[in-house]
């Protein structure tokens, strides 16, 4: 299909067309010679039956030809659409560029053709742009034939259709073969320029233009086309379900769950089949279903006013502790609580399946099916679905992110705490509408925006956290199988059974694979492994064997009580980063505390795997608007000082560290002014204008820029560096870097870099100095005093 907006004004398809079986008939003569006994007599029966139909030899203008002879047409057709295939595949012999078929299989007959076997085209298709597609497809056939130029166009298609039977959305891939399709001049061709073929190619849309060189009374297609249908019903629907579950709102709109539900109808060929969603959460020990709005449960339907801890302790009781899918499959002898029962067979189900869902290995919620049939769905139906099982629990945690997202929303609506610094514009903002209101004008809060700001950012970002979280992953789960394996080595001894062998090779096979690269699944499916393959076996096997018990209290009392795997190096990683989070963001805060006495600004704090701020200041964002640049100079210099004492703090935890973790410095200079506009909707402020977002940009990507013409890494530890792209701030800096190696904060190793180009990035050059670790700073006045007396010195002299 056309997939761009075209010029076409015709109603009809332009050139002429005729059905003609002499093509085939021209194919099985040319096979007169084959040295093939069988072929040779199948061409000797051919001719005799063309003989009794000579009218085959002529373009079909009467369909009752078709019908005289249609033992013979289908002799013919055996060479491209073999008998032995016909009552499997979707074929048929159609016009060229229509919508008649004289030959077709009995699937594809019932899949697009009408009684007169005309096609009948999918609801909602664009019969305008199918015209246009067919006039191009014919535009190409000429060109390839008349004027050299091949391979133009794609000889498939997709559809979907409506199956008449079950109600249920198919999906069809087209192949079209057109080997039998002659293409006739009649008239003398005109030859066509390079560039004007060149043209045509590069305006393909534009099929009037097409016409008018290649003209729809110069040329004509005889003979006719080969259809070919496959069946991607499951690739289709399987990719628009998993389309359907990452959107938004996909289990809280009743449209988008509808037409979920409608599509897993069509994967699993079951028109009659209900979909339920239970969203679950744990609070104190209990699992209870968090927001009714993304409930869809049967369970929780039916079991409406009964107590919710009673609910789940006995019926999701097996879910969550043996993580495994329940199929009930006839409701009225399932061994199930009658409570429950009653209530389903009361809505008229009969089949149910559960699957229990997971994210981030903890469990969400459940996903059901039901039918009012018994043993309408089985395992088989839960295999079909196993590769849309984690987006399905995606979609229930997004769902709570929603929630979450709706109740701060409300919270924020009621009692957002305003910036105290910028406070002042938004009481303003709210008089002025209020004072619109009284006048009764269209009651619209004023846009809040702060022009000529300057901004500082800075980040200090622990170094290489994600290998040391992999580190931390790959030394427990090795642990946890070690010992497993400890275990399994004196089973062995006592009770050498395969199914022991084969239970202590999985474990060596997983330490190995460990042991060569973490994975990204690794995690989970060691963890499900030991679940589900090992511990089940440890009571059985110490009841029978005693001597046992010592190793399989190693085992368990190496677990941790909370999660049930060994949790030790990844705990440790943890409490590592967030003494380290911590330390770095109170300090922050109390010196953030500090510099607002020195001038009042606009300041935002995010904690990651370390810490970055954002700061604003200029006369916009003061009421009395009082701003001078030697306050910026001052704040800049306190962002330095602050940077040196973050790595010098983070030194002196290493002892504390139970996993060595090591913080880079960066601060990026910025010396033009911009803009800030809050946004309504998201409560932020965000940098306004086209301009502007160009800082934001640098921000994203500054922290994996590389020094230019080699492969280090601009940020170290023990450093910190200070990233610019005009001369007057290197200028600036290197005054506040000297004054710094004076106090003993920095030393005298100072190196000047310029930075790989990054995306949409290129320029930016940077000053990188080193910490002084050793010594201690010299004692100075009280710190606001002696930044503003430091700076203003140096203002004086320049």
């Amino acid at each position: 299909m056309l997939n761009e907006q075209y010029k076409f004004s015709a109603d009809t398809f332009p050139y002429q067309t005729q059905a003609c079986i002499k093509p085939i008939i021209d194919y099985w003569r040319s096979k007169e010679q084959d040295t093939n006994p069988l072929v040779a007599t199948l061409v000797r029966e051919t001719e005799k039956l063309v003989q009794q139909a000579p009218e085959l030899l002529l373009p079909i203008t009467d369909e009752g030809v078709v019908e005289r002879h249609r033992h013979v047409i289908e002799f013919l057709m055996a060479a491209v659409f073999p008998p032995v295939m016909q009552h499997n595949e979707l074929s048929a012999a159609v016009t060229p560029f229509g919508e008649y078929s004289f030959f077709h299989t009995p699937g594809f007959a019932e899949a697009l053709l009408n009684p007169e076997k005309r096609f009948v085209y999918p609801a909602g298709l664009d019969r305008k742009m199918l015209l246009a597609t067919k006039v191009f497809s014919a535009c190409c056939m000429i060109l390839e034939k008349f004027y050299g130029v091949k391979d133009l166009v794609d000889k498939s298609a997709s559809f979907q259709v409506l199956n008449r039977q079950t109600g249920l959305i198919e999906y069809y891939k087209t192949k079209f073969d057109a080997s039998f399709v002659e293409v006739k001049a009649l008239k003398p061709i005109k030859p066509i320029a390079k560039q004007d073929i060149q043209y045509l190619l590069n305006n393909y849309q534009d099929l009037d233009t097409w016409l008018q060189y290649l003209p729809a009374d110069a040329f004509a297609f005889e003979g006719f086309t080969m259809v070919h249908l496959v069946d991607i019903t499951d690739q289709e629907l399987v990719s628009a379900i998993k389309y359907s579950l990452v959107e938004m709102e996909a289990l809280t709109s009743p449209s988008k769950f509808d037409a979920l539900q409608h599509k897993l109808r069509s994967l699993l060929r079951r028109p009659a089949i209900k979909l339920g969603i239970g969203a679950m959460e744990k609070r104190r020990n209990n699992q209870v279903n968090v927001s009714p709005e993304i409930c869809h449960s049967f369970v929780f339907k039916v079991t409406s006013g009964i107590e919710c801890s009673t609910n789940l302790q006995s019926f999701y009781e097996r879910f969550v502790q043996e993580a495994r899918p329940l199929i009930l499959e006839d409701l009225v002898t399932a061994n199930i609580p009658s409570m429950f029962k009653d209530r389903f067979l009361e809505i008229g189900l009969r089949n149910l399946v559960f699957i229990p869902l997971y994210a981030n290995h903890e469990f969400v919620g459940v996903l059901e099916l039901a039918s009012t049939q018994p043993n309408d769905l089985n395992s088989l139906s839960i295999m079909r679905l196993t590769e849309l099982l984690p987006l399905f629990a995606l979609a229930v945690q997004q769902s709570f992110t929603e929630r979450k997202t709706k109740i701060e929303a409300i919270i924020k609506e009621k009692f957002t705490a305003i910036h105290p610094t910028v406070e002042w514009r938004f009481v303003e903002a709210a008089m002025n509408l209020l004072e619109k209101q009284q006048k009764e004008e269209a009651a619209q809060i004023e846009p809040i925006v702060f022009p000529e700001v300057y901004p500082l950012y800075g980040a200090s970002d622990i170094r290489h956290s994600s290998v040391e979280r992999n580190k931390a992953i790959q030394h427990d789960l090795t642990t946890q199988l070690t010992l497993a394996k400890e275990f399994m080595k004196e089973v062995l001894v006592l009770q050498p059974l395969p199914i022991f062998e084969k239970l202590n090779f999985s474990i060596t096979k997983h330490i190995a694979r460990i042991k060569n690269s973490l994975l990204s699944d690794a995690e989970t499916t060691v963890h499900e492994f030991l679940k589900r393959e090992f511990e089940p076996v440890i009571k059985h096997l110490v009841a029978a064997h005693p001597s046992l018990q010592p190793y399989a209290e190693k085992y368990t009392q190496s677990l941790d009580p909370g999660l049930g795997v060994v949790y030790q190096r990844r705990k440790d990683f943890e409490e590592s980063l967030t003494l380290i989070n911590e330390t770095l963001s109170a300090y922050i805060e109390e010196e953030e505390a500090k510099a607002q006495a020195m001038f009042p600004h606009y300041f935002e704090k995010y904690k990651t795997d370390g810490i970055e701020y954002n700061m604003y200041m200029g006369a916009s964002l003061v009421e009395e608007g009082n701003f001078d640049p030697i306050y910026l100079k001052n704040m800049r210099l306190w962002q330095l000082i602050t940077m040196c004492e973050i790595a010098r703090r983070t030194r002196a935890l290493q002892s504390r560290l139970k996993i060595p973790l090591e913080t880079t410095q960066l601060i990026l200079v910025h010396s033009l002014p911009l803009s800030i506009r809050f946004r309504m909707d998201e409560r932020h402020f965000d940098v306004d204008g086209a301009y502007n977002i160009r800082y934001e940009i640098v921000k994203k990507r500054i922290d994996k820029a590389m020094i230019k013409g080699t492969n280090e890494r601009l940020t170290q530890p023990g450093k910190i560096v200070i990233i610019y792209s005009q001369l007057n701030e290197a200028m600036e800096y290197n005054n506040y870097i000297e004054y710094l190696q004076e106090i003993n904060y920095l030393t005298g190793h100072i190196e000047r870099v310029e930075l790989e180009d990054l995306q949409g990035v290129q320029g930016l050059k940077a000053i990188r100095v080193e910490v002084n670790q050793q010594n201690a700073v010299k004692k100075q006045k009280t710190f606001p005093d002696a930044v503003l007396e430091m700076v203003k010195n140096y203002s004086e002299v320049e």
